[in-house]
């Protein structure tokens, strides 16, 4: 609470109006003091009256500096046209207009930096005319231009350019951190929906193939002891790889990706063991393989095993299919995959249940293609077509 006080408080006092207050109210006494010391009554009766007017301009300098420097050097060049000599009797007088135009250079556009620059030395070499400054004109205007007019508005030039910068820097950190944070949210909102979709093919497919198993082997127990052992076989089969697909995949969450890459990863090349388990639960299942085996990025490998399965896993639970075709084509440039059936399924349109939407997610990001139909005179065919060149890659 004291911390939070002390802040405001330095922030107040840093107020740039608020300063240019106290500055203007320093000038003023400054000027009245050496005002004082003119010998003459005259002149030092007007200038008294200037040296408390021509600070005044500068408290309004921080809002409208080209406007409060030309006032100061009106009220300069008035009180020379008065008789006074404020200009000429004091020091103070000078520091005034190198703050006026200094804050012009810091805050005005380059054309009021013009304008105020040859209004300055115009206005202040006509003052010293009118004083009776002894000299040479010209030396007088080119001091003027360089000391109390070209200095600070180079200064205050060089100030804003350097303020400019640093807010275009800090505006690019800030959006440098806002694309990080989106970044990152769309990366775990990436992570999050690849690990539903694992969940769901590894939960919802070898469990539904270990219900199937299980229920024909209690169906069998009775009758064919030994066709209900094997049955019971393939559910701890189908289980203990099960197991083992969700320890890989949680271990995402707990270990390096080279760990990762060691273990056993979801392809194409273990095609045949899913059909023999499809096989186990009494769907007949007919692997065919058309062209040579081509290598497939990891990526769309895995992409291409779990299109399968998860067509199988339909067929299995909603088709009442009584025999079902999986066939990988192999070409120079995609791989197509098809998965028939001879079922009924359900009638109607084809609607986009959550296995198909899975499906077409995981084909889009490859930019593959994905279509699904019905056969006459009935069944169901799934086909999808995965690129392996460097537009899949």
């Amino acid at each position: 609470m004291g911390r939070r006080a002390f802040t405001d408080a330095s922030r107040r006092a840093l107020d740039p109006e608020r300063a240019l207050t106290a500055l203007a109210v320093l000038f003023a006494l400054a000027q009245l003091t050496e005002a004082a010391l003119a010998h003459d009554a005259g002149v030092r009766a007007v200038t008294l009256v200037f040296a408390l007017l021509t600070p005044i301009p500068l408290v309004f300098a921080w809002r409208a500096p080209l406007a409060s420097l030309l006032a100061v050097d009106l009220l300069f060049l008035l009180d020379a046209v008065l008789g006074g000599r404020l200009l000429n009797a004091s020091q103070v007088a000078v520091f005034l207009c190198v703050v006026g135009i200094f804050l012009v250079g810091l805050r005005a556009s380059t054309r009021d930096l013009v304008v105020a620059g040859v209004a300055a030395v115009g206005l202040l070499t006509a003052t010293s005319v009118l004083e009776g400054v002894s000299g040479d004109v010209v030396s007088g205007i080119a001091w003027v231009t360089i000391v109390p007019v070209g200095i600070p508005a180079l200064a205050g030039r060089v100030l804003r350019s350097r303020n400019a910068l640093n807010r275009r820097l800090d505006e690019q950190a800030r959006e440098i951190e806002r694309n990080r944070a989106e970044r990152e949210a769309a990366a775990v909102l990436g992570e999050r929906t690849r690990i539903a979709r694992e969940l769901h093919d590894v939960v919802a497919h070898d469990v539904s193939v270990m219900l199937v198993q299980a229920a024909a082997a209690k169906r069998t127990v009775p009758a064919d002891p030994e066709r209900a052992r094997a049955a019971i076989a393939a559910v701890e089969d189908t289980g203990r790889e099960a197991l083992g697909e969700l320890r890989r995949l949680l271990g995402v969450l707990r270990r390096g990706d080279e760990e990762l890459a060691l273990a056993p990863q979801p392809s194409l090349e273990r095609i045949g063991a899913l059909v023999q388990r499809m096989r186990a639960t009494g769907l007949p299942v007919e692997l065919e393989v058309a062209g040579d085996p081509v290598h497939l990025p990891p990526g769309v490998d895995a992409a291409a095993f779990r299109i399968v399965q998860e067509a199988l896993v339909n067929v299995m639970r909603h088709a009442a299919a009584t025999r079902a075709v999986v066939r990988v084509d192999y070409e120079p440039e995609a791989v197509e995959l098809v998965v028939s059936d001879d079922g009924g399924g359900v009638e109607g349109p084809i609607r986009d249940g959550r296995g198909l939407v899975n499906l077409r997610e995981r084909v889009a990001l490859y930019g593959g293609e994905l279509r699904a139909s019905r056969r006459r005179p009935r069944g169901f065919e799934l086909r999808a077509r995965l690129p392996v060149g460097e537009a899949g890659a």
